[in-house]
């Protein structure tokens, strides 16, 4: 696999936002299943979150929740992973910084 829809999200500590939106979908599934985001530093899961969703609806992750962790990770390259039965073994999708600024 490759990365070509690999992106980076900078989020500053200041930002007001209710959501972090994830869209993760195929077009050739639209069934609900179990999803589940884990962030990730240096090979350590420091955040996971979970949903069941259709695999075409964004997958939302509270400010509040982002709020919790923020603060410790500002300025780190936190990689989004995302798992579900299609991608049981996960796969980034995502990379994640927090600013100060």
């Amino acid at each position: 696999m490759f990365d070509s829809n690999r992106f980076t999200a900078e989020i500053k500590t200041s930002e007001n936002y209710e959501y972090l939106i994830l869209n993760m979908f195929y077009d050739f599934n639209n069934e609900i299943m179990k999803r589940k985001i884990d962030l990730v530093y240096k090979d350590k899961i420091f955040a996971t979150f979970t949903d069941e969703n259709r695999s075409h609806s964004p997958f939302r992750i509270r400010k509040q929740e982002i709020d919790k962790i923020i603060s410790a990770n500002v300025g780190k390259e936190i990689f989004i992973n995302y798992t579900d039965r299609i991608n049981e073994n996960g796969m980034t999708v995502g990379i994640l910084k927090f600013s100060d600024e």
